[in-house]
């Protein structure tokens, strides 16, 4: 399975992704965890590039964006995702299209169509990929966790309206593809509660 966990800044996406990871090769998976943007040496450069706060003296336009998120994309699928799905080995990616639709299509304004239209042109069947599970975090309490952490990045520094359009992007995202997707309200839970709703989430998906 190729799944992918996303949401607003702040939801929690990395550490569910680490237990996550961790839970499936104690069942003896073989998994890949990845990144988005990042997981080769172009994607991480990409990255750098793209959430570097504005060190760089630049700004980047909201088209440019989106084609450096699907390059670095692109790059991760010809050398890693295909790769593992292959061998049979299961694929863990911290964000995807979806958060592409939701802080540029959605929050940047440059379209959902267009989004849609360059995945389903350079992707092929990677998508949708089998599973999203989208940590669902009102924006005010997103960009709490993330002010707590060590320096916001170049997309989270964007203010608390940019943040609100990017949360209705996931929602509208996941209304999109309601088979290949589950929203998991977090909000007011703990680490171990969220957890188990991704876990059941997963084993939902699977049975099906």
């Amino acid at each position: 399975m190729f799944l992918v966990l996303d949401g607003p800044d702040g939801c929690g996406k990395s550490t569910q992704a680490h237990l996550l990871v961790d839970a499936l090769r104690a069942e003896g998976r073989v998994v890949q965890h990845l990144r988005e943007p990042g997981g080769t040496a172009l994607g991480e450069a990409l990255r750098d590039l793209l959430l570097t706060r504005r060190e760089q003296g630049f700004e980047i336009a909201a088209r440019a964006e989106v084609l450096l998120f699907f390059a670095s994309r692109c790059q991760l699928l010809e050398e890693r995702v295909r790769k593992a799905l292959a061998r049979g080995e299961t694929v863990v990616c911290e964000r995807y299209v979806s958060s592409t639709f939701a802080y540029q299509g959605q929050a940047s304004g440059v379209g959902e169509e267009l989004v849609l239209a360059i995945a389903r042109a350079v992707l092929g069947d990677a998508f949708p990929p089998s599973l999203t599970l989208l940590l669902d975090l009102p924006a005010e309490e997103g960009l709490r966790r993330s002010a707590a952490r060590a320096g916001a990045d170049r997309i989270e520094a964007r203010g608390l309206a940019y943040h609100t359009a990017v949360r209705e992007g996931f929602l509208r995202y996941a209304a999109m593809f309601p088979q290949r997707t589950r929203v998991l309200a977090v909000a007011g839970r703990s680490v171990s509660e969220v957890a188990v709703l991704v876990r059941e989430a997963l084993r939902e998906a699977e049975s099906r």
